[in-house]
């Protein structure tokens, strides 16, 4: 089954650090207040937004990002803080992965990338992104129907579906956006990884010829004295 860990630092390496609510209204990006793509506007009750806000009031001045003034962190930046960390670990595997349950999906490629467009996304969208793929109630809930209708069918199939669908869904509902190609380049790079088999069968024989090298070669007989 999927590894939580694999797809949040995967998606990590996409997400940025802080957009403060004047950066986020200058881009325009609905969710407003962001850290590492956890939006105030849509997550308030977050518990790591308590300890953005003292570290703020404590460390932050005026300053300016493209020609727009704030008074907050440095934009993109990161807050060096283990809680905070935690914080937002946990919230992501409650909020992202759990919830569609991700956990079930056989395949570790459609986990990280169906996690990630929940990420960008919502959850919800998500889930209904891969039901109308899969054929089923696109009720934005995974669950029991959605996982055995998934684990049954070709996963490769299914994930270029999806991409190819969500990449629709970026045509139609962020056009005109000034994050329009930063969202279709991080689109762009998630791929349907094989298992790969070929690096086993090498494995085997390396230690077949080995081992047979062994059992040719005269074994000496220690002698006791």
């Amino acid at each position: 089954m999927s590894s939580f860990e694999i797809a949040y630092k995967n998606t990590l390496t996409h997400e940025g650090g802080y957009v403060s609510p004047e950066v986020a209204a200058s881009i325009g990006d609905p969710g407003g207040e962001t850290y590492k793509g956890i939006a105030r506007r849509y997550h308030p009750t977050w518990k790591g937004w308590g300890l953005i806000d003292i570290y703020k009031s404590k460390n932050s001045s005026w300053q300016y990002y493209n020609k727009t003034r704030y008074f907050g962190l440095k934009h993109g930046s990161f807050i060096d803080n283990p809680t905070i960390d935690q914080l937002h670990k946990d919230y992501m595997k409650v909020n992202f992965w759990d919830v569609n349950k991700l956990s079930l999906f056989k395949n570790q490629s459609l986990a990280n990338y169906v996690y990630d467009i929940g990420y960008g996304s919502g959850p919800g969208t998500a889930a209904k992104s891969l039901q109308t793929v899969l054929g089923v109630e696109a009720d934005g809930k995974i669950g029991n129907v959605t996982i055995a209708k998934l684990n049954l069918v070709n996963q490769e199939l299914v994930f270029n579906k999806l991409k190819e669908y969500r990449q629709s869904w970026l045509n139609r509902n962020v056009k005109g956006k000034s994050y329009k190609k930063v969202l279709d380049k991080r689109n762009d790079s998630f791929f349907f990884h094989r298992k790969s088999i070929a690096g086993v069968l090498i494995l085997t024989l390396v230690g077949l010829a080995i081992y047979s090298e062994t059992q040719s070669k005269p074994q000496r007989k220690l002698k006791i004295a």
